[in-house]
């Protein structure tokens, strides 16, 4: 699968998403990915981050 094409099922995907308006929810599933993602991987010397704030993307 070539670049192009990952490219133009994620914004197939994403118009989809805002389409049916589940846009902010699947931006928070991917803030909490990226920040699990993050503590997996981080090295046991690591100091420990603070906490991680979430913005609430309007009414919900």
């Amino acid at each position: 699968m070539g670049l192009d094409n990952v490219i133009k099922f994620a914004l197939s995907l994403t118009l989809f998403a805002a389409m049916t308006g589940q846009l902010p929810r699947i931006t928070q599933q991917i803030r909490y990915a990226q920040v699990k993602l993050l503590e997996e991987s981080k090295a046991s010397k690591w100091g420990s981050p603070g906490l991680f704030v979430f913005r609430r993307e309007g009414p919900q």
